[in-house]
């Protein structure tokens, strides 16, 4: 029975329409569990089938403990799985992805795909990679998925992110209304009293309810009772597929012997309904109260023996794993979970990948040194992968400690390496370089080989990274010969990355052209991801030299690529480069987009969230905006480690921020000491000149950079020429630096970059700059307050507003984030600025004062 529907029904069909017509599009079809999703798109489907129309195909993921990678192309019989488990990198599954699209499109299709919040990560590439073409075909993905866990909004917010808005539909389910619930009652001839209120609505416990005459509240209570109302044969069919997630296949159900007596009584008592070659539950929620409701042995003997009966039917490891794992076979999870997780990892489902090796990592009291050390090693390495870089460092520690224990030098030495890549990505620079350096100590006696070399490359890259460009392209020459020797490619290009950034400032056409050779050496041999590092490295130098248009062409083919490839890795890094650019030229709502694309869901490492966090940083200082998140994120990020091109761009925010605020919470004019004083001879010198430019803005101090003259544009701010550093400035299209050079020239020049930074909307730098005018004796003119104070009388932001308004409503700060999709900890920056603003001394009274204020 379909209630309180037929609008999103006709949402639907404007959608297949428009697919007919060669527009195809993505519905997500969105709502807490039993809100009827399920019966929204049977009902949906069957009309579209029974015109004829399109072609239907229905897929759905499945609870498993670590789901099968790629499970969305396992049921639709699209592809020979045997094409599926054969795509184990990036090239061979973009392959495999096209394939798909050119078999969906040869007609007119539907495609449901159902229950997005158990997707393995493989197919979530899978669907971004259709959504973002579907609109050139005459193809329909309806899409299905829960959002009332934080996980499960975070899938959904992934698979929205890159779909062109034109292209998706989300639609949103709300509980039935009480109408609707006197309705359905009312054609069954039962009493609806209080029947909404203690349902909310939900249209599963409204169901339940109805069938068990309002008994009990709870879904696992009322369908429990229902079960103990069947015959033994029915209980024991009911137990039997209650064992297996989503549905049990006919031919499983004939090699389990079912009764027929029993099938026929679960699906005349409404418990299993029938569906193409399988039977199921109506919802994942019943099939789980059925399970959990079983004895532990009879749990545990059901599981053994659909494992075995799936091992004979050539199961997948991932769901062999399963029932292995429930049933406490551990003999079999020793052999199944690291073949579910390498699989899974091959095939670019990292997060299916961890949760194998954790299934194993239960038993590892039955493992001995090597195997444990090994499957350390694996969910370390997926942990770093999928954002976790503090507890991969953990799981090789102790991967170290049992190689040391056997004796195993090569792989105790290239786990050092990988600990300092965990070190490095995490943040942690300075322990980055100890562990990298003990790597090359612990190989060296070993001999030449695969591990020394990538250990002599990395050491190449942190030598980079600090500017020292003799110690990196000695160790990347090492690294590059041997990988040649060897025939490593994936070393050789990564070691000619590292040269060819090393060599930025001192051979700036040589750097370009070995930079280009690691990418063609990338794009010979299929190193997707290598590639874009070569790319990043490309732009990066371009952005830092103040080539802002030119790295922003390199940066956005790094974009296409990612994109066109379904490689985040890089997605984040680019955006937020991109934002720096656009920061530089004044294309701060371009710069403003990006950055909160690469940062705004909270997630990604310190490493790949930095640029952008920069670049809003900057736009926040100079708009007047909150910038404490940002640059409570960046100083907690440079405490770990100096690493002198993250700490430097630090040091320049915290100056510009204390030079425009007058708050010198970071000390900045600490901070420019001590940068100024680590300057290296291979920094880059537009980077050096801008420290020279906010330590004499800050202490009045002009001494030269120890090294190399200033840039042009600085040295004839310097001496005085401020008309020829601003020309210079805009010759490069740097329109905030000419806006600074221009203020302080004379009244014209003044005048000239007031209205320049009006522009651009930097009120808070033009209040500042009006103050340094008025004091010395130059009539600056006036303006309202700046953007932030005229919203209302307390200068809160509008995300400050938000996080308010949710404080009004009882959430906590972890609930606020969830909301908002930032990290608990931006939401206590934005706590702690509210409580100043408002002069509050907790939470509890911030909400008062914001009533009283009328501001919600």
């Amino acid at each position: 029975m379909l209630l309180e529907r037929q609008h999103e029904l006709d949402l639907l069909n404007d959608a297949i329409a428009a697919a007919l017509d060669g527009r195809g599009t993505i519905a997500f079809v969105v709502g807490e569990a039993g809100i009827g999703k399920t019966s929204l798109v049977s009902e949906f489907a069957s009309e579209t089938a029974v015109e004829g129309r399109v072609r239907v195909l229905r897929s759905a993921f499945e609870d498993l403990s670590a789901p099968e990678a790629l499970g969305l192309l396992r049921e639709i019989g699209l592809v020979d799985p045997a094409a599926l488990d054969g795509a184990i990198d990036g090239e061979s599954r973009l392959a495999l992805f096209a394939e798909v699209l050119a078999r969906l499109t040869t007609q007119p299709t539907l495609l449901i795909v159902e229950d997005l919040h158990w997707a393995d990560d493989a197919s979530m590439d899978l669907i971004r990679y259709l959504g973002r073409r579907v609109g050139d075909w005459p193809l329909m993905m309806l899409v299905t998925s829960r959002n009332e866990e934080a996980g499960a909004r975070g899938r959904l917010q992934r698979a929205l992110a890159d779909i062109p808005a034109e292209h998706r539909t989300r639609i949103d389910l709300a509980r039935l209304s009480a109408e609707a619930v006197f309705d359905w009652a009312s054609r069954l001839g039962k009493d609806s009293t209080g029947l909404h209120n203690v349902s909310g609505g939900n249209p599963l416990l409204v169901n339940e309810l109805l069938a068990a005459d309002g008994a009990s509240a709870m879904i696992d209570d009322l369908v429990i009772a229902r079960a103990e109302a069947l015959s033994p044969e029915g209980r024991d069919v009911l137990d039997r597929c209650s064992t297996v997630p989503r549905q049990v296949s006919f031919e499983l159900a004939d090699r389990l012997g079912l009764a027929d007596s029993g099938v026929a009584e679960c699906l005349s008592a409404g418990l299993l309904v029938e569906r193409p070659d399988a039977l199921a539950f109506r919802h994942e929620l019943t099939r789980r109260a059925v399970e959990q409701a079983l004895s532990p042995m009879r749990r545990r003997r059901l599981h053994r023996e659909i494992l075995a009966l799936l091992e004979d039917m050539g199961a997948s490891a991932a769901r062999l794993l399963h029932h292995a794992h429930a049933a406490g076979e551990w003999d079999a999870v020793k052999v199944l979970a690291p073949a579910a997780a390498r699989q899974a990892s091959a095939l670019g489902s990292h997060r299916e990948a961890e949760a194998a090796w954790r299934m194993l990592l239960q038993s590892e009291h039955q493992l001995d040194d090597a195997e444990l050390a090994a499957c350390l090693q694996g969910l370390a390495y997926e942990c770093h992968l999928n954002g976790k870089a503090g507890e991969s460092v953990e799981m090789v520690d102790r991967a170290i400690e049992l190689h040391a224990r056997r004796g195993d030098l090569r792989n105790q030495g290239d786990c050092l390496r990988w600990k300092s890549r965990f070190l490095f990505v995490d943040g942690r620079f300075n322990d980055a370089k100890k562990f990298v350096e003990l790597a090359c100590e612990a190989l060296e006696p070993l001999g030449p080989g695969v591990e020394l070399a990538m250990a002599y490359s990395s050491s190449s890259q942190l030598a980079m990274l600090e500017d020292l460009a003799d110690h990196a392209i000695e160790w990347g020459e090492k690294a590059r010969d041997m990988a040649r020797a060897l025939g490593q490619h994936d070393i050789e290009a990564h070691a000619l990355n590292n040269i060819g950034a090393a060599l930025h400032t001192r051979d700036p056409g040589r750097s370009v052209e070995m930079l280009k050779q690691s990418q063609a050496l990338c794009l010979k041999h299929g190193l997707q991801e290598e590639y874009c590092r070569a790319l990043t490295n490309h732009y990066s130098t371009l952005c830092l030299s103040r080539q802002p248009h030119e790295s922003i062409s390199v940066a956005a083919r790094c974009i296409d690529y990612t994109v066109h490839n379904d490689i985040d890795l890089f997605l984040r890094y680019s955006l937020g480069y991109t934002a720096m650019a656009e920061v530089m030229i004044g294309e701060w709502d371009a710069a403003k987009g990006h950055a909160e694309r690469a940062i705004a869901d909270g997630e990604g490492t310190r490493l790949s969230r930095n640029p952008a966090v920069r670049a809003a940083c900057q736009l926040a200082i100079r708009c007047g905006d909150d910038a404490m998140p940002f640059l409570g994120e960046l100083s907690e990020h440079v405490a770990l480690g100096r690493e002198r091109q993250r700490f430097q761009a630090f040091v320049l925010l915290a100056a510009e921020y204390g030079w425009t605020t007058g708050d010198p919470s970071f000390a900045p004019d600490r901070l420019l000491e001590e940068a100024w004083a680590g300057q290296v001879a291979d920094t880059e010198p537009w980077e050096l000149a801008d420290l020279w430019f906010w330590r004499r803005k800050m202490t009045g101090s002009d001494d030269l950079p120890a090294f190399g003259p200033l840039p042009a544009p600085y040295a004839m701010l310097r001496e005085g020429n401020i008309a020829g550093a601003a020309v210079e400035t805009e010759r490069r299209g740097l329109a905030f630096l000419t806006a600074l050079f221009l203020a302080e020239g004379d009244e014209d020049q003044s005048q000239r970059s007031l209205r320049m930074l009006d522009r651009l909307g930097a009120t808070a730098t033009m209040d500042r700059i009006r103050a340094d005018l008025n004091a010395r004796g130059i009539r600056a003119g006036t303006r309202g307050p700046r953007k932030s104070t005229r919203e209302n009388s307390h200068g809160i932001t509008k995300r400050e507003l938000d996080v308010l308004t949710l404080i009004d409503q009882g959430l906590t700060n972890k609930d606020i984030g969830e909301k908002l999709f930032v990290s608990a900890k931006t939401v206590d920056h934005h706590v702690s600025s509210l409580l100043a603003k408002l002069g509050a001394r907790n939470r509890s009274e911030a909400a008062a004062k914001g009533r009283a204020s009328g501001l919600f």
